[in-house]
C-alpha cells in the first residue's frame, strides 16, 4: 500500500519448439516483465526476431500517431488475433499494415492539408470581415499613376496622434470604430507614400493585402472565401466519412498490432540452443505461484523454472521495476507521483498521503466556492472529451478533486464568486471559520500563518522521518544514523513547537532557543537542534578516523560539511516556503476584493450596472483561470522540491509488463 509491491525475477527453460507456446503462455498471464538474459546462459538471438520486433514497435507508434490524427483513442481491447508462429504473424500483420497505410494515409494526409486550408481561410476571413462592405476594385487605383490607397488595422489608442501627424498631408482618411483596432482606409498622393508609410508604421498600423488568387474587391474576396470554406466543409466531411467506414477495422487492427509488438518484446529477449529457449523477466511476488500454475500447465510441464534470490545488492546493482497498484480514484495522485519519478523498491511511495495533503493546500489558496465549481465543470469536461485517453481522464479527476476543495473551503470562507454574493453573511453572520483579511484583518493573517506553518511542519517532518525509513528499509544503516537520523531530528525538534503551540508561542520558544532562553523546552530545542547538525557534521569522518582511514575522514568531512550546512538552509528556506500558502490565499481574496471595488464605482444606473455586472463577471473568470494554474504550480513546487526531496528519488523503473489488447487464439 505504502511501498511498491514487491516482484522477483525468474528464468525459464523450455524445449526449443515450445518457444511459441512459451510467449504466448507469458502473454496471457499479462504479468510478466521482460528483462535480459545473463551472459552465463548459452545460445544466441533470433536476429529475425530482433529485427520484427524493432519493424513492428516502429509502425504500432506510427499507427497510433495516425489514429491521434481522426481522434481514435483508448483502444485497449480489440478483436481475435490466431498465432502459430509469432514470427509469422508478425510477418503477416506487418504486411497488412504496409497495404492499409497505402489506402489510408493518403486520405488522412489529404484530410489534414484541407483542415490546415480551412483554418488559414477562416482567419483570413476572420481578418477581412471588417472590410467585407467595401466594394470597389483596389487595383483600381493603379490607373491613376498619382493615388495612393491602404487598408488594414489601427490601435484606437494611436488614433488621436496617427491623425494629428496626417493633417499635413492632403489625403482622405475613414475610420470605423471597432472593439479593439479601427478598421483605417487612407487615400493620398503617391508623392507623400514615404512619409506617409513612416507615420503608419509608427502608429501601428497593420496592412491588410488580398492574395493574388483573389479578387482585388474586399466585398467578393470576402464571398469567394466563405465560397472556399463551404467547399472545404464538404471536402473534410466526405474523408471524414471514409475514416469512419474503418474505424471498427482500424481499431482491430491496431489492437492485433500492438498485441504482437508486446510478444515480440518478449521473443526478442528469448536465447536460443540446439535444444532449448531461454528467457528471463520479473513477475509479481504476491502472484509468483499462481502465473507459475498456469504456465506449467499451459506447457504441459515442459518447463524448468529458476527462481532469482532477490537480494538488497541485486537490488542496487540492477534496478528492479517498480510496481504500483491503486484505486482507479486514485489514479490522478499516480500521475502526479509518476511524472515526478518511479520509486526504487525500498522507498515509500506517497500517493495516498499526496491524495489528503494535495486537495488540502490548494483548497487553502483557492478559497472560493464559484470558483471551485468552475474548476470542477471543468474537470467534467475534461472526462467527457477523453475519448479513452487515460491522460485526460486522470486531469478531469483531479480537477474535480480540486474543485471540490476550493468549494469546501470557499464555503469555510464565505466566498461565492467573491464576496459581493454576500455568502459569508449568508452563512456564517459575517464571521466565517476562514476568516478574511478584509473583515476579521489582523485575525485572518494570523490564521493562515498558522495553517501555513503547521500544513509545512507535517510534510517537512514527515517528509525526514521517510527518508530514515527508507534507508532501514533499504538497510543502509550508516547512511540512516550518518544522515538521516540526524536531519529527521533536527528538522522535529526545531518545528514541533508549530505543531502544538499558536505561531506566536512557537516563534517565542525559538526565539529564546536561539538567544539563549531558561526553560526545559527552549533547551530541547537549542541542543537538540545542535546535536542533531554535529552529529550530520562529524559522525562519517569520525568513523573513518576511528578505522584508521584519515584521509577517507577528511574528505567525509567537507561532504558532511556541506551537508550539514544545506540542511541549516533547507530548515529555513523550506518552512519560509510554506508561507506562499498565506500569500496566495490572501492574494486570491485581494484579486476579488479589487474587482469588487471595481464593479461598484461603475454601479451607478443602469449602464452602470450592465458595466459592473461585466467587469465581475471578468473578474472572476480572470481569477478562476489564472490563480487556478498558479494555485496549482505552486502546491505542486510545494510538494515536490520541498517534500519529496526529503525521501522520494523517483529514480525507479515502471514495471511493464508484455500486455496484450487482442484475444490470442493459438492454432
Amino acid at each position: 500500500m505504502f511501498i511498491p509491491n514487491s516482484v522477483t525475477g525468474i528464468t525459464l527453460i523450455v524445449p526449443k519448439d515450445y518457444s511459441d507456446k512459451l510467449v504466448t503462455s507469458l502473454m496471457l498471464t499479462e504479468k510478466f516483465h521482460p528483462a535480459e538474459l545473463s551472459i552465463a546462459y548459452p545460445g544466441s538471438y533470433n536476429n529475425e526476431i530482433l529485427r520484427y520486433s524493432q519493424e513492428i514497435e516502429g509502425k504500432v507508434n506510427k499507427f497510433s500517431s495516425i489514429l491521434s490524427d481522426i481522434n481514435i483513442y483508448g483502444i485497449r481491447n480489440g478483436g481475435e488475433i490466431k498465432v502459430s508462429k509469432w514470427i509469422e504473424t508478425a510477418k503477416s500483420i506487418s504486411a497488412e499494415y504496409d497495404m492499409l497505410e497505402k489506402e489510408i494515409e493518403p486520405i488522412i494526409s489529404e484530410l489534414k492539408s484541407s483542415k490546415s486550408d480551412r483554418e488559414k481561410i477562416d482567419a483570413f476571413l476572420k481578418e477581412i470581415e471588417p472590410l467585407k462592405d467595401l466594394d470597389f476594385d483596389l487595383n483600381e487605383e493603379k490607373k491613376y499613376g498619382y493615388l495612393g490607397f491602404k487598408v488594414g488595422y489601427i490601435d484606437i489608442e494611436m488614433i488621436p496622434s496617427f491623425l494629428e501627424k496626417m493633417r499635413k498631408f492632403n489625403c482622405y482618411i475613414f475610420v470605423e470604430k471597432g472593439e479593439e483596432s479601427n478598421v483605417a482606409v487612407i487615400l493620398y498622393k503617391k508623392e507623400d507614400e514615404k512619409e506617409i508609410e513612416k507615420i503608419l508604421a509608427e502608429s501601428g498600423f497593420s496592412e491588410v493585402v488580398i492574395p493574388k488568387d483573389l479578387p482585388s474587391n474586399f466585398h467578393l474576396a470576402y464571398e469567394e472565401l466563405k465560397k472556399k470554406i463551404s467547399e472545404f466543409d464538404k471536402k473534410i466531411e466526405e474523408l471524414e466519412e471514409k475514416i469512419k467506414a474503418k474505424e471498427v477495422y482500424l481499431k482491430d487492427l491496431y489492437s492485433r498490432m500492438y498485441t504482437v509488438k508486446e510478444a515480440l518484446r518478449i521473443y526478442s529477449q528469448i536465447k536460443n540452443t540446439d535444444y532449448f529457449s531461454y528467457v528471463r523477466g520479473y513477475i509479481p511476488a504476491y502472484e509468483a505461484e499462481k502465473i507459475i500454475s498456469f504456465i506449467k500447465k499451459a506447457l504441459d510441464n515442459r518447463i524448468l523454472v529458476i527462481w532469482e534470490e532477490i537480494t538488497l545488492k541485486a537490488v542496487k546493482e540492477e534496478k528492479l521495476p517498480t510496481e504500483i497498484k491503486v484505486n482507479k480514484l486514485l489514479k490522478p495522485f499516480s500521475m502526479l507521483v509518476e511524472n515526478y519519478g518511479y520509486p526504487l523498491p525500498h522507498e515509500i511511495v506517497p500517493i495516498y498521503f499526496m491524495a489528503i495533503t494535495f486537495p488540502i493546500i490548494f483548497g487553502i489558496m483557492f478559497p472560493d466556492l464559484g470558483h471551485g465549481l468552475l474548476v470542477l465543470l471543468f474537470g467534467i469536461y475534461m472526462i467527457k472529451a477523453s475519448k479513452g485517453r487515460e491522460g485526460w481522464y486522470n486531469t478531469g479527476l483531479l480537477a474535480i478533486y480540486l474543485g471540490i476543495a476550493g468549494m469546501v473551503t470557499g464555503i469555510l470562507s464565505g466566498e461565492f464568486f467573491g464576496s459581493l454574493t454576500n455568502l459569508s453573511q449568508l452563512l456564517w453572520n459575517g464571521h466565517p471559520i476562514i476568516p478574511s483579511p478584509f473583515e476579521e484583518g489582523s485575525l485572518s493573517i494570523y490564521f493562515l500563518i498558522n495553517i501555513s506553518l503547521k500544513i509545512g511542519s507535517i510534510l517537512l517532518i514527515s517528509g525526514t522521518l521517510f527518508g530514515l525509513i527508507n534507508s532501514l528499509m533499504a538497510r543502509e544503516y550508516f547512511d540512516a544514523v550518518a544522515i538521516k537520523l540526524p536531519k529527521f531530528l533536527a528538522f522535529s525538534l526545531a518545528l514541533y513547537p508549530f505543531l502544538i503551540y499558536s505561531p506566536s508561542v512557537a516563534g517565542g520558544l525559538i526565539k529564546e532557543a536561539v538567544f539563549g532562553g531558561p526553560g526545559f523546552e527552549v533547551m530541547l530545542i537549542r541542543f537538540g537542534v545542535l546535536a542533531s547538525l554535529f552529529m550530520l557534521l562529524l559522525f562519517e569522518p569520525l568513523f573513518y578516523v576511528s578505522k584508521k582511514r584519515v584521509k577517507a575522514g577528511i574528505s567525509a568531512l567537507t561532504t558532511s560539511f556541506i551537508e550539514t550546512f544545506e540542511t541549516g538552509i533547507m530548515l529555513i528556506g523550506n518552512t519560509a516556503s510554506f508561507l506562499r500558502i498565506l500569500g496566495l490565499s490572501v492574494a486570491h481574496i485581494g484579486v476579488m476584493y479589487a474587482f469588487t471595488i471595481m464593479a461598484l464605482l461603475v454601479w451607478k444606473g443602469t449602464i452602470g450596472a450592465i458595466a459592473g455586472i461585466t467587469i465581475y463577471i471578468f473578474g472572476n473568470l480572470l481569477a478562476a483561470a489564472l490563480e487556478g494554474i498558479v494555485v496549482f504550480a505552486h502546491t505542486m513546487r510545494l510538494h515536490y522540491y520541498e517534500w519529496f526531496t526529503k525521501f522520494y528519488s523517483g529514480t525507479g523503473i515502471p514495471f511493464k509488463p508484455a500486455t496484450p489488447f487482442a484475444r490470442i487464439v493459438m492454432i
